[in-house]
């Protein structure tokens, strides 16, 4: 999926880095989890909430996010 033609026009340039790093890192924690490297999933769990952080009262740039990523998956790690 293109992330620059499904994000809403009002996402800024930093909000979308975000996004897509948390995209990057939630094919990483699932990638770490198949093969059973639970302190790396762990690690990478860690650093998917201080993005999930970064969007708290956001509510645009959240729903943007959850188009891309399981919140309640990233939330409950």
């Amino acid at each position: 999926m293109n992330l620059a033609a499904a994000v809403p026009p009002g996402i800024d340039g930093r909000r979308r880095e975000l996004i897509a790093l948390a995209r990057l890192l939630t094919y990483a924690k699932d990638t770490a989890e198949a093969l059973e490297a639970e302190v790396t999933a762990f690690c990478i769990t860690s650093a998917i909430s201080a993005i999930l952080d970064q969007f708290s009262g956001d509510s645009i740039g959240a729903q943007a996010l959850d188009e891309f990523i399981d919140l309640k998956a990233a939330r409950s790690c």
